[in-house]
This record gives C-alpha cells, sequence and structure tokens, in this order.
C-alpha cells in the first residue's frame, strides 16, 4: 500500500513537531511493509541547508518546487496532490491546514 505524506516541510528535519511526527509515523508503516512516499518542500532549511535526497531510511522523498511568498504552500500542496495521484497513491495524509485545502482536488 503507497501512502502519500504531504504537508510537511521535509523530511529528515529537526524544523518542528510535523516534520518529526511524519518521520516517525513513516519509518514504523515502513517497517510494517508498506510503502510511504515523502513529499518534501524545496528551498533552503531554517539552518540554511537544502536537501535533494531521493531516499531515506528506506522511504522514496519527492522534492517539490515551493517559492516563498503566500503561493508557496498552495502550490507545493497542489503539485504534490496532483502526483501522488498520477502515481496511484493508495492514501493521501495531510498534515497542517494549508495543504489540507487540496483534498477536494484529490478527491476529484
Amino acid at each position: 500500500m503507497k501512502i502519500a505524506f504531504i504537508g510537511h516541510k521535509r523530511v529528515p528535519s529537526n524544523e518542528g513537531g510535523i516534520e518529526k511526527c511524519v518521520e516517525q509515523q513513516a519509518v514504523r508503516l515502513r517497517e510494517r511493509g508498506l510503502e510511504p512516499v515523502l513529499y518534501n518542500r524545496s528551498g533552503v532549511s531554517v539552518f540554511g541547508r537544502s536537501s535533494k535526497l531521493k531516499e531515506y531510511r528506506g522511504m522514496r522523498i519527492v522534492n517539490v518546487p515551493a517559492p516563498c511568498g503566500p503561493f508557496g504552500v498552495p502550490l507545493y500542496a497542489f503539485l504534490s496532490t496532483v502526483h501522488a495521484a498520477a502515481s496511484r497513491t493508495d492514501l493521501l495524509f495531510y498534515h497542517a491546514s494549508g495543504p489540507c485545502n487540496m483534498i477536494r482536488v484529490a478527491k476529484l
């Protein structure tokens, strides 16, 4: 079963609680034989580092463009949702209220 995680900034990260929550949930699901896919936002972290990882602890990472400014998160959420749907993902797991606005797009 393929599960998409959308809404966090990036994994691995020490930026916030959502990132740690996503990492721990995804790792545990991977250990149970499921296939988590992490949709990371592109850009630099609060520590000034950028990540181009394609895989982390056996989980696939998809880096999605997220420009700075008011349209960054909606664009990231839309592109992530469309990519996950096109990839025949079984479950989309949204974190945070901004990306949850794309649930209607996912239902289409």
